[in-house]
């Protein structure tokens, strides 16, 4: 518990610095600017944005970790791993009468998300297996990049400081990778990883318009159930066996489903009402950070000194990208 203390210490950012209204409307001049969420978010968080971004990170840490110890399909714990928390989701949306997406253009949105999600695990699990853990969390955790310049289209102006911060914190996460001595680089492990860190990018940035006119309840289920969807025909084509998966495989898939899922998607969700795509996904980074500590009692890794600098690099360049986040464009309601 003292190493996750002295994280949460480490990066804490006063909750009146993560509350987000908007991104700033001016955009870089001879840059036309895209499509920007469309309205300002309706109420508050009900617990700061600071502590649940820590929960976030402890939850997506345990990822890795456990589809590591999974045997089964890729896309089948990933199918399953959505679809779980599709069930109770329905249920306290039909016990509180709760609106579906409205209109085509929501639900296209919506499927749109949910396609990238389904090829987002889709293709992080296997690269999982194909590569080492650290070089598939390395090329996914790129996913910061592709959001940062498409919200610099959108007008949102990073500061210095800021974009300093998130350069700061992938190099950490690049020292981590270096550290493994897991064996000979995959290329189709890294490829397929790659392809993850995109799609995870535009699963965020799409979730980030989407938030500001559904709640979250309603667009995690739909998206989920879709993602689970997608999953279950690329399973049924690959011939990966659905139920016949063994107890401790069951175990393994129920916990990604509660604690990566729902503490860890799901929350990051919630929040994209309030904060940018950038700051979840720079956040996100964190996750090398947690999943090496994990590791450590799982798997007996015993950090090295690069592992040390790596994660100090790492929780230094995202407090300083979170203190010098884009500033509010409009006052709270």
């Amino acid at each position: 518990m003292c190493g996750w203390q002295a994280f949460g210490a480490g990066f804490y950012v006063p909750w009146a610095k993560l509350r987000e209204i908007a991104p700033r409307p001016a955009a870089a001049k001879g840059v036309t600017p895209l499509p920007a969420p469309p309205q300002a978010p309706r109420g508050t968080p009900l617990i700061p944005p600071g502590l649940l971004l820590a929960v976030t990170v402890v939850a997506f840490s345990t990822s890795a970790i456990l589809v590591r110890l999974a045997t089964a399909g890729a896309f089948v714990i990933a199918l399953w791993r959505l679809a779980l928390p599709v069930l109770p989701g329905t249920w306290i949306m039909t016990k509180r009468r709760m609106d579906w997406p409205q209109g085509g253009r929501q639900w296209l949105l919506a499927s749109v998300s949910a396609l990238c999600l389904a090829v987002h695990f889709g293709t992080w699990i296997p690269a999982l297996r194909l590569t080492t853990i650290a070089q598939a969390m390395i090329l996914v955790q790129m996913y910061p990049l592709p959001i940062l310049l498409v919200e610099r289209l959108q007008g949102v102006r990073q500061s210095t400081w800021g974009l300093t911060g998130a350069a700061i914190a992938i190099v950490g996460v690049v020292l981590i990778a270096l550290s493994a001595h897991g064996g000979q680089q995959q290329l189709l492990g890294d490829g397929l990883a790659l392809i993850a860190a995109l799609a995870g990018a535009a699963y965020f940035l799409i979730g980030r318009h989407l938030r500001q006119e559904m709640d979250v309840l309603p667009y995690t289920t739909v998206v989920y159930g879709l993602a689970s969807l997608a999953l279950l025909a690329a399973a049924w084509v690959s011939g990966q066996s659905l139920l016949n998966l063994g107890l401790r495989n069951w175990l393994l898939i129920v916990a990604l489903a509660a604690v990566p899922t729902t503490l860890g998607h799901t929350l990051s969700n919630y929040l994209l009402r309030w904060v940018n795509a950038s700051t979840v996904a720079v956040v996100g980074l964190l996750e090398a950070v947690g999943a090496t500590l994990i590791a450590i009692p799982v798997f007996g890794q015993q950090p090295t000194w690069l592992v040390a600098v790596g994660g100090l690099l790492a929780l230094g360049g995202a407090a300083l990208f979170l203190i010098h986040r884009p500033r509010p464009a409009l006052p709270l309601p």
